[in-house]
């Protein structure tokens, strides 16, 4: 009985540490779009600089 109990706290456990990881992810989703257009917009910059030294 004691082990069905365990087991289902662990499983309980899982589930909210899943939904946790799966916010998380979500969030450096958005942060990694932000660094890519952030890089995108360097890049154009120094694309510019470039052509201008030729």
């Amino acid at each position: 009985m004691s082990c069905c109990g365990n087991h289902n706290h662990e499983g309980h456990q899982s589930e909210s540490h899943q939904h946790g990881t799966h916010q998380h992810i979500h969030e450096k989703q958005n942060e990694f779009d932000a660094l890519k257009e952030q890089n995108d917009q360097l890049r154009k910059e120094l694309q510019q600089l470039k052509s201008k030294q030729a």
